[in-house]
C-alpha cells in the first residue's frame, strides 16, 4: 500500500530546512504536513530511506545493462517525486560511505542512479563529505578502521545486505 503522506509531502514539494551537509544543532519542532501525523522533515527521512532501498537494490555487483538501469532510474525518479535535493544526499551519502572499500564500485552505480534521475549536482560534494564522516564514526564505533583497534571480532562494515 502506497504512503499517502509521502506522495503529499512529495507531490506539494517541501525543502529541506536545514543545512546540508551537517547534523542539527539544535532541536526544533518539525511543522506536520497538512492532514498528514508526520512532521516535513521525517517524510524527506523516510523518502530518502526508500531511495536508498531502491539505489542499493538495484545496483549489482557489475555493469548493468540499458534496461536494468532505466528500471533503476524510472523507480528513483517516481520515487523523488521532483527532489532533485534528496536523490543528491542519497547520492553522496552512498558515495562517501563506501568509498575505499569492497563496496565502492556498487555504490558508485547505485550514485549514478540517483544522479540520472534527477539529483542536484551542486549538493552531492557536502553529502559525499558526510557519508565519509559517518562511516569514519561507525568505524571507530565498532572498534574498526581509522582510530580504532581491529580485534578478532571479524567486524565488517560498509557492505550492502542482499
Amino acid at each position: 500500500m502506497f504512503d499517502y503522506c509521502l506522495m503529499t509531502s512529495v507531490s506539494i514539494g517541501l525543502q529541506y530546512e536545514g543545512p546540508l551537509g551537517a547534523e542539527p544543532s539544535q532541536p526544533r519542532e518539525p511543522e506536520p504536513v497538512a492532514g498528514c501525523g508526520r512532521p516535513a522533515p521525517e517524510l524527506d527521512e523516510l523518502t530518502v530511506a526508500r531511495l536508498t532501498g531502491a539505489a542499493r537494490r538495484h545496483a549489482s555487483g557489475r555493469e548493468p545493462t540499458d534496461a536494468e538501469t532505466a528500471a533503476a532510474v524510472t523507480e528513483l525518479t517516481e520515487t523523488a517525486g521532483g527532489r532533485g535535493d534528496l536523490l543528491a544526499e542519497v547520492a553522496g551519502l552512498l558515495m562517501g560511505f563506501y568509498r575505499h572499500t569492497a563496496e565502492q564500485a556498487r555504490a558508485e552505480v547505485a550514485a549514478r542512479y540517483c544522479i540520472m534521475a534527477g539529483a542536484d549536482p551542486d549538493l552531492i560534494p557536502r553529502w559525499i563529505e558526510l557519508g565519509h564522516r559517518r562511516a569514519v564514526a561507525a568505524q571507530r564505533a565498532a572498534g574498526t578502521g581509522p582510530g580504532g583497534c581491529d580485534g578478532p571480532s571479524g567486524v565488517q562494515l560498509n557492505t550492502f545486505r542482499t
